[in-house]
C-alpha cells in the first residue's frame, strides 16, 4: 500500500496515485524554470539600469542576488516545516508500550545467540 498523501485510498493503487509524487516534482521542476528564465531575462534586460553615484541601487543588488535569496528562503522554509512537524507530532504511549516488548524480546533472542 502507498501513503494516503500520495492519494492512495486503499490498499489499490491506480496509475493516478503512482505517479503523483513525479507529478508534484515536474510541477516544481517547471515553475522553478520559469523563475529561472525570468530571472534571466530581467537581469539581461537590467544591464542599462542606471547606477547612482554610491554604486548599486537596491533594485539591481536584489536581482542579481535573488537566487541566493530563494536558496536562503527555501532553507528557512525547510527548517521551519521540519520544526512544526517534530512539534506538532503526534506520540502513541501503546506503541512505545510495543516497542519496548519488541527491544525486550530482540535482546533475549541475541542473548540466545551470544551477542551483547
Amino acid at each position: 500500500a502507498l501513503p494516503a498523501a500520495w492519494g492512495a485510498s486503499s490498499d489499490r493503487c491506480d496509475i493516478k496515485c503512482m505517479l503523483a509524487p513525479s507529478a508534484r516534482f515536474t510541477r516544481l521542476a517547471g515553475a522553478a524554470a520559469a523563475l529561472l528564465a525570468a530571472w534571466a531575462a530581467l537581469l539581461l534586460r537590467g544591464n542599462g539600469l542606471a547606477r547612482s553615484a554610491g554604486g548599486w541601487e537596491l533594485g539591481e543588488l536584489a536581482l542579481r542576488f535573488a537566487p541566493l535569496l530563494a536558496v536562503v528562503v527555501l532553507g528557512l522554509y525547510a527548517v521551519l516545516s521540519v520544526a512544526y512537524r517534530v512539534l506538532t507530532f503526534r506520540t502513541v504511549p501503546a506503541e512505545g508500550v510495543a516497542l519496548r516488548e519488541d527491544i525486550r524480546e530482540a535482546k533475549a533472542a541475541l542473548a540466545k545467540l551470544g551477542v551483547e
